[in-house]
């Protein structure tokens, strides 16, 4: 005749379950802040000495630099804590940092400009030092005539600053693709998103060359494309935080 078991044996295994689930957790812990001290590690020695001199050099008015300098190391570590050094990296993480850098400078008080008129038809034709009538705006192949100077050389100027932003923009998104790779265990799931994503292939010729079902290697870029996008995320949260705030955690 079997005995009953007693509310303590019955509770016994979901309690070793939780202690399992427990023991995992803070093992995977364990091993994320380790990676997020190697990629702090990595970070400090190859890019600090540089930022420090163009912090001295190109940034003056930044107080405090090198402290400013160590949190924003210590705030990417914590954006990409997968982050070990890619050769031919430097270029765009440099373009990256010292724009994050340029942004903590405080802005000094700028006067504010003078009212401008809008340009009659008849000073758009206004005869420019070429003495040619009007400006032309080029832009790669394609250009505009008929404009004034002024207005020649506020569209230069927003396209200049266009071209800085987008430029940081692509090298942030390399440095998140680069922390995507680093981060991703499954070689298969990162060679479905590259292919797609990187390449350009068609989601069907991809399924069909990896023998995995549309729907998985559909479901595999959108998991992928969201660890994109949420790398990002963090490393425009480096731009927009307070000078000496990365990533801080509130007292």
């Amino acid at each position: 005749m079997q005995k009953k078991k007693t509310s303590s044996q019955t509770k016994s295994p979901s309690k070793a379950a939780s202690k399992a689930v427990a023991a995992r957790a803070a093992a995977m812990a364990r091993r994320a802040e380790e990676s997020r001290q190697e990629a702090h590690r990595q970070l400090d020695e190859r890019y600090r000495p540089v930022l420090e001199r163009f912090a001295a050099t190109d940034l003056p008015t930044l107080a405090d630099s090198k402290a400013v300098v160590g949190k924003l190391l210590d705030g990417l570590a914590s954006a990409i804590p997968h982050y070990r050094y890619h050769a031919g990296e430097d270029d765009v993480f440099l373009l990256f940092l010292r724009d994050v850098l340029r942004g903590k400078v405080p802005r000094k008080a700028v006067a504010p400009a003078e009212k401008r008129t809008r340009p009659s038809a008849g000073a758009s034709s206004k005869k420019g030092a070429s003495g040619k009538p009007g400006g032309t705006i080029r832009d790669g192949d394609f250009s505009w005539t008929g404009f004034s100077e002024d207005e020649v050389e506020e569209a230069k100027r927003a396209l200049a600053i266009w071209r800085a932003q987008w430029d940081v923009h692509v090298a942030k998104t390399q440095i998140a693709l680069l922390e995507l790779d680093d981060a991703t265990r499954h070689r298969q799931t990162w060679e479905a998103f590259s292919r797609i994503a990187l390449g350009g292939e068609r989601p069907k010729q991809v399924a069909a060359a990896m023998g995995k079902s549309l729907y998985t290697v559909y479901q595999l870029k959108k998991r992928m494309t969201d660890r994109l996008k949420a790398i990002v995320a963090r490393l425009s949260a480096l731009q927009s935080a307070p000078s000496g705030n990365f990533f801080e955690k509130e007292s």
